[in-house]
């Protein structure tokens, strides 16, 4: 588990970008739903995900942040089975081992997770999980070994199905900025020493 001071605080209005975004994806998918309320609260998502896109650094040195934290994730992390994960586009898996680091936001009823295929052979799966604490939903991403969005997982109510990676894209550059921002301020004391960073794996 990650202590709660060192894990970074997003400010107010990014947090509840990346929640609007997540009801107006099921807003837009319910049987009868407030089309017109959905479609407001995905544009409110696209102020944070150009905002998100602005403060990115180069797409090497992103690749880069992404290697050290999945890195980070098999050296220090923790070993569980995944139930359900998405391998691929409309694909699941039934069980995979992976390795995990956890954080609670106790205050927001979420938790989040990072893991990364325990197996060598499985390494090149990479997840990122945020679920709701209190009604168990939860949204699970796979990513790319450079951080990029690969395929969704939705679970409610004991059923999971997979969705358009579109639905959930700008809710997995906050889950995974989270990750990358905690990493950094776990470091931080070492980087004032000056000491270098470990080798990727």
């Amino acid at each position: 588990m990650i202590p709660a001071q060192q894990r970074p605080r997003f400010p107010r209005w990014v947090r509840k970008c990346a929640g609007a975004f997540r009801r107006a994806s099921l807003l837009l998918e319910a049987p009868g739903g407030d089309r017109r309320l959905g479609q407001r609260l995905s544009l409110l998502s696209l102020l944070l995900l150009s905002t998100v896109a602005s403060r990115t650094p180069s797409l090497s040195r992103n690749v880069e942040r992404f290697q050290t934290l999945t890195a980070w994730v098999i050296e220090t992390g923790s070993p569980r089975v995944l139930d359900k994960v998405p391998i691929r586009a409309e694909a699941t898996a039934a069980k995979m081992r992976v390795i995990a680091r956890t954080a609670d936001e106790p205050q927001l009823n979420l938790q989040h997770v990072i893991c990364v295929g325990a197996a060598p052979r499985d390494r090149r799966f990479v997840f990122f999980i945020v679920t709701d604490t209190v009604d168990k939903s939860s949204t699970i991403w796979r990513a790319s070994t450079e951080g990029k969005l690969l395929s969704t997982l939705c679970s409610a109510g004991g059923a999971s199905r997979a969705v358009p990676n579109t639905e959930f894209a700008t809710a997995f550059l906050v889950e995974r900025e989270f990750f990358l921002r905690t990493l950094q301020m776990i470091r931080q004391p070492d980087s004032e020493k000056h000491e270098k960073p470990p080798q990727r794996r």
